[in-house]
């Protein structure tokens, strides 16, 4: 991806090139999405169904064409949840260490763009968990009980930073500082619709309470 972007670059000499990258990467993650889905559903009206909602992510379609580290993050994480699909729904040893490579180049993929491992890692423990649901013995059951503790564990893990601040301190997550800040907005704030007429993504949680929520999860909340 990037890659490619520089070649392109060095080549034109200008930045405007770069704009023409994004549409073919679109079109190739819309083939491997709907590969992804037939290979999973074995029904080509459940595969448009996942393409169709996959193209149509307000993300993807609002951004002008460029290289964007969101583009690749989103690709990072439809392939570790595809994969965590492979890997509970092998049926061979094959199957599973092709399903198991490919997560853990999505994963290693996603961490270098900066997602999270905590968002890879509780599809992959369930997915690990279905695999190992139709067996019985005793090792599997101690597995079953240690990826339990690991997923639930990692929530924990994930909120320690927030839980660990100190109170009244400054970092904008602070839930008492937040609680106890005053807090003045009129009705107009919470019922104004003006964002949607003009498609404003960035801006919009600014001066209003709705579009700023639909446009944070759109942009943020799809990805988890």
């Amino acid at each position: 991806y990037y890659l490619i972007g520089a070649y392109v670059l060095r080549t034109f000499h200008t930045t405007k090139s770069l704009q023409f990258i994004n549409p073919v990467i679109f079109f190739l993650l819309t083939a491997i999405v709907f590969l992804s889905a037939y290979h999973t559903f074995k029904n080509k009206y459940k595969s448009l169904m996942a393409t169709f909602a996959f193209t149509a992510l307000p993300m993807i379609n609002i951004f002008p064409p460029m290289v964007t580290n969101e583009f690749l993050n989103t690709f990072c994480i439809t392939a570790s949840i595809m994969s965590a699909i492979f890997i509970a729904t092998a049926k061979t040893r094959k199957q599973l260490i092709i399903a198991l490579s490919l997560w853990l180049l999505a994963a290693v993929a996603g961490i270098y763009t900066k997602i999270t491992i905590l968002t890879a890692l509780p599809a992959f423990f369930t997915a690990l968990g279905i695999q190992l649901a139709e067996h019985k013995s005793i090792i599997q059951k101690k597995v079953k009980i240690i990826l339990f503790i690991l997923f639930f564990g990692l929530f924990f893990i994930s909120s320690l930073p927030i839980l660990s601040r100190k109170q009244g301190g400054e970092s904008p997550s602070n839930i008492q500082r937040i609680a106890t800040s005053p807090f003045k907005k009129d009705i107009v704030f919470f019922t104004r619709l003006d964002w949607i007429v003009k498609l404003d993504m960035f801006n919009a949680h600014y001066y209003s309470f709705l579009g700023g929520s639909w446009n944070s999860f759109w942009q943020d909340g799809h990805n988890a």
